[in-house]
């Protein structure tokens, strides 16, 4: 049978072609392969944990929830910013993407903003002795009542920033998220009243990345 509508044969199996692909399994290893290469901006070898969520929309047609990036993540145990191509396809095609627990939101005090452009309308500060970033001005006047200062940076497009050592390293990594032709999100944790609370209490989403 040929046409748009033929099936590949591949190892005596019937295996639909990527643009009837209906789960993560079926995708072959070409198509992976391509949208690696997409968002590997820098030809590392290696796919930023920031570009993550987007790779995902790439190859599925809708974005991944937050809570199941940050749950890839911790399956890949990815602490650095990067993933192999390996590590990317295992995830798509082996990732639970029904798991009841990933449903659920992100946890008390914790929400996430999308930003259409690179223009973020706010500055950070880094907080050196826990490990943090937290917004310490608002200067774009639509966040207002939105982002709190003092609220803490906790992910880039659901990919956890851990415990930061080195801002520069991080914002690097970032930057290859902000620079694609996608919208991006940043999760932050609401500051509390008084004095920053410990950062190992962020959402039940993001617990295991701190």
């Amino acid at each position: 049978m040929t046409g748009p509508n033929a099936l590949l044969l591949l190892d005596d199996e019937e295996v639909l072609p990527d643009y009837m692909a209906s789960t993560p399994r079926e995708l072959s290893d070409e198509r992976i392969s391509e949208v690696f290469l997409k968002f590997d901006h820098d030809n590392s070898g290696d796919l930023s944990k920031f570009e993550l969520s987007n790779a995902v929309t790439e190859l599925l047609g809708k974005p991944p929830m937050t809570t199941q990036v940050a749950a890839m993540l911790e399956v890949a145990h990815s602490n650095g910013l990067g993933l192999s191509l390996n590590s990317f396809a295992f995830l798509v095609r082996n990732f639970d993407w029904e798991a009841n627990e990933l449903q659920e939101g992100l946890g008390a005090d914790v929400y996430e903003v999308s930003f259409p452009n690179p223009s973020l309308g706010f500055v950070f500060r880094f907080v050196p002795e826990r490990g943090i970033v937290v917004v310490s001005n608002i200067s774009a006047s639509s966040l207002e009542g939105g982002i709190g200062v003092n609220d803490t940076l906790l992910a880039v497009n659901g990919a956890p920033l851990g415990f930061i050592s080195d801002p520069k390293v991080r914002k690097k990594g970032a930057a290859v998220s902000t620079g694609a032709a996608f919208k991006f999100k940043l999760i932050f944790f609401c500051a509390p009243a008084g004095p920053l609370s410990n950062h190992r209490s962020y959402g039940t989403a993001f617990k295991n990345h701190f």
